[in-house]
């Protein structure tokens, strides 16, 4: 028997193709490339970041801050340490907004056997009504300091365009704080949930820094000990053209990885914030960890909303105390090519341009955390596939659905 539907509530289109005689299962891409990466060739470099951010209405935060980073990296420039936390923040929020968005509305009905965003109002309302102030508060986060709640618009070379006003970065930790209860009885929820009993061992990437969590800044690392700094992402991660699927696959050392934030979590739990790190310890208690169950990438959504709350108070208080009385750092236009990369809510997003001495992009690349992560799934489909030969072929695609939804694929980035 060969069944092929779409997967409802992920982002974008897919289809799974499972050929249950067989065993066999695979995730297809059914959107069409975008060629993101020629439409921005022959435009001026300012304009970069307002494009590759309609990538994707999900995570346009993430592609903007990884291009400026980039744009940055190719023409020596330096933002001030203020411009970067609030930088920091904007990641955080919008980070936050996805996490949320998912776990909730996409993943939860998975778990508490309800169909849509409806059912879950009427079967949990508690937990409803938590969601939708912490999607409220997190994209105020993206709204005080991007300018706008999806497409950001100050963040600019060399800073911002324009600096938020102080009276509203205080009632913006206000918000969060008074909202970090929400977070916490979610995090107690999606503790409690029975995830599917499945293993297989991978490779989790995610960047990493001896500082801090990391997310806005630092090296790629591997859970096998083997890293790599981000202007070399190209020499490391290998993309590649399949026939099934209108967006490529990606591996590294010829071996296919996970990213996001089970991997992020599983590589540095230890740099948690505090309640989230509490939150985590108190869960993985007495069971093996790191986790290699891709099904755990729900709950670690969700921890990273905690320590996304918290990290976000952290930086607003620290700027707020600093102050604000700054403009953005001075410089020349130059030939040059740069690099940059932020952990975007699916893993790691990297961005690369060559830009003329007048300005003009020359040539782009970018690779998506979705992409990163097909490789990874497809295995875990075929291991899925493998053991669950004794169910039900409802059972079993039911299954398979959940397992791609615990993935979070981003369809439209896949395909850029």
């Amino acid at each position: 028997m060969l069944s092929q539907d779409y997967v409802t509530k992920i982002e974008g289109h897919g289809k799974i193709k499972v050929d249950f005689k067989n065993n066999k299962a695979s995730l297809i891409v059914d959107e069409g490339e975008r060629y993101f990466e020629a439409l921005v060739l022959n435009r001026p470099y300012f304009d970069i970041p307002f494009i590759v951010s309609r990538i994707c209405g999900v995570c346009p935060t993430s592609h903007y801050l990884a291009s400026l980073k980039a744009l940055e990296n190719a023409l020596g420039v330096t933002p001030s340490e203020t411009s970067v936390d609030l930088r920091k923040i904007i990641l955080l929020g919008q980070i936050t907004q996805s996490h949320i968005l998912h776990t909730v509305f996409l993943a939860l009905p998975d778990y508490i056997d309800v169909d849509s965003v409806s059912d879950i109002a009427k079967k949990a309302p508690a937990e409803f009504a938590s969601a939708i102030k912490i999607k409220k508060v997190t994209d105020k986060v993206v709204e005080v300091i991007g300018g706008r709640p999806v497409h950001p618009v100050t963040p600019t070379v060399g800073g911002f365009t324009k600096y938020p006003e102080k009276k509203n970065l205080i009632n913006l930790r206000d918000d969060l704080e008074n909202n970090i209860h929400n977070v916490i009885s979610l995090v107690n929820l999606f503790a409690n949930l029975t995830y599917p009993n499945f293993v297989r061992e991978t490779h989790y990437l995610a960047m990493e820094s001896d500082r801090e969590y990391a997310l806005y800044d630092g090296n790629i690392m591997s859970s096998n000990g083997v890293g790599f700094k981000v202007e070399n992402y190209k020499n490391e991660i290998k993309e590649s053209v399949v026939a099934n699927s209108s967006a490529k696959l990606a591996r590294f050392k010829d071996k296919e990885f996970m990213v996001g934030a089970l991997a992020r979590v599983s590589n540095h739990p230890h740099k948690l914030a505090p309640m989230a790190q509490k939150m985590f310890d108190e869960y993985f208690e007495n069971k093996n960890f790191p986790s290699s169950n891709p099904f755990h990438n729900n709950f670690a959504q969700m921890i990273e909303i905690l320590h996304g709350f918290e990290e976000m108070i952290k930086l607003l208080n620290k700027v707020i105390k600093e102050g604000l009385g700054e403009s953005k750092v001075k410089y020349k236009i130059k030939a040059g090519t740069g690099y940059g990369a932020v952990e975007a809510p699916r893993g790691a997003l990297y961005h690369s341009y060559e830009i003329d001495k007048n300005g003009i992009i020359t040539n782009c690349d970018i690779i998506t955390p979705t992409v990163q992560n097909l490789a990874n799934l497809e295995e875990d489909t075929k291991k899925l596939m493998e053991t669950t030969k004794s169910f039900s072929n409802k059972k079993r695609g039911e299954l398979l659905e959940k397992l791609i939804r615990a993935y979070d694929p981003c369809i439209t980035c896949s395909v850029h």
